[in-house]
């Protein structure tokens, strides 16, 4: 399962530590990333650089028609890894078809807004996303068409 909640930090250390002009749940998901690591036999995985120059990787494990782990890694700003961890807590759990609404308005909702220079990273978190989770539902019908032909 993928990880959930709040992480065991200190509220004040986040707000005055990390990173300016985010607040709220972005500062603490900036602060102390959920699900930042390189999933291993993930059905999907997916890397893509947005035109900021950020960019950002997501694995994905489907069992069941749902999303069973999303975990995700991205060289980029405070907001980038903010975004990756939010798509992570959003669509673990999720029908794959809940799953494919996961998008950007969807993100800034669940972190409380981000400042507008930075509204673009919840883009690139939705989009390489969705482009994990399509290769996840290829992927499992590529091994289901090859697995009951033979």
């Amino acid at each position: 399962m993928c990880e959930a909640g709040k992480p065991n930090v200190d509220p004040e250390q986040a707000h005055s530590t990390r990173p300016a002009g985010l607040t709220g749940r972005a500062r603490w998901l900036a602060f102390l990333p959920k699900n930042r690591w390189r999933l291993p036999n993930a059905d999907a995985h997916v890397r893509h650089t947005g035109p900021c120059g950020d960019t950002m990787e997501f694995w994905i494990t489907l069992r069941d028609g749902r999303v069973e782990k999303a975990t995700f890694d991205a060289d980029g700003c405070d907001a980038t890894l903010a975004c990756g961890s939010a798509v992570t807590l959003l669509a673990c759990g999720l029908t794959v078809e809940q799953a494919s609404h996961v998008n950007q308005r969807a993100v800034l909702q669940y972190l409380g807004g981000l400042p507008e220079a930075f509204e673009h990273c919840a883009l690139l978190a939705a989009t390489t996303f969705q482009m994990a989770l399509a290769a996840a539902r290829g992927n499992l019908q590529e091994h289901t068409e090859s697995g009951s032909g033979g």
